[in-house]
């Protein structure tokens, strides 16, 4: 066996022990499927996981909330695309494994709602505001936009 070969076989099963401890997945397969989705279908799925993340959210709380499993099999097959067919179904076997599946399954909604945010046209959008309003504050001497409160980034940037 090669050095190569070694390394990626450690790497997979660090890789395994990670996410079996964290998500219902591999966090590779979440981010796939984040950057595979249209710039129309981001909203869309992030709202879907984010009802899911509600959903198990609430089963830690009562795991037997059979309103909350029917709400996740529903949203399930509302799309038949094979990446988000996979993390579903990784989701709903979650479930059965109890607090911590529930727990795995809630973060890797949860997760792929983080990732998917990134790409909305809205986050974009106040991203580049705020880089403008930060350009405009070093221009300016530090007293532009943000001179009344400054964030820690901010401050640190003008050092």
């Amino acid at each position: 066996m090669s050095i190569k070969e070694r390394r990626k076989s450690a790497r997979g099963k660090w890789l395994k022990e990670e996410y079996s401890e964290r998500y219902v997945v591999a966090e590779t397969t979440i981010r796939e499927f984040v950057e595979s989705l249209g710039i129309y279908d981001v909203e869309r799925a992030s709202a879907r996981f984010q009802a899911v993340a509600d959903a198990t959210s609430r089963l830690l709380e009562d795991p037997m909330d059979v309103t909350d499993i029917r709400l996740i099999l529903r949203i399930a097959g509302e799309s038949k695309g094979r990446r988000y067919q996979q993390i579903m179904k990784a989701i709903i076997a979650g479930l059965a494994n109890g607090p911590a599946g529930i727990k795995a399954a809630h973060l890797t909604a949860d997760r792929i709602v983080e990732l998917a945010f990134t790409w909305t046209p809205g986050y974009a959008l106040t991203f580049k505001q705020f880089k403008e309003g930060l350009q405009q504050g070093v221009d300016d001497g530090g007293v532009g936009k943000y001179s009344k409160r400054r964030s820690s980034v901010l401050r640190f940037t003008q050092n």
